[in-house]
């Protein structure tokens, strides 16, 4: 779960936009299957390396600054 994404005046909620880069593709390069939050119901969607990657609170920096990064990596992110 992630909050914020380059706003470095809130420490306890940001990550950079470096380390979140670093995390998708560590993910991706060790074969993490991704999917959206709402597809962890169902069994057939799951894989031994499933994933779903979460934000919360829906703050501007998500739309500004993570979403394209999610998008680069063509990472499926589910908002809240």
């Amino acid at each position: 779960m992630y909050h914020r994404f380059g706003e470095n005046k809130y420490p306890s909620t940001n990550i950079r936009e470096e380390q979140l880069v670093s995390h998708l593709k560590y993910l991706k390069d060790q074969g993490f299957n991704f999917i959206l939050a709402r597809d962890l119901l169902f069994e057939d969607k799951l894989q031994k390396k499933t994933i779903s990657i979460t934000v919360d609170d829906a703050y501007l920096s998500f739309f500004e600054v993570g979403l394209p990064i999610f998008e680069k990596y063509e990472i499926p992110v589910t908002l809240f």
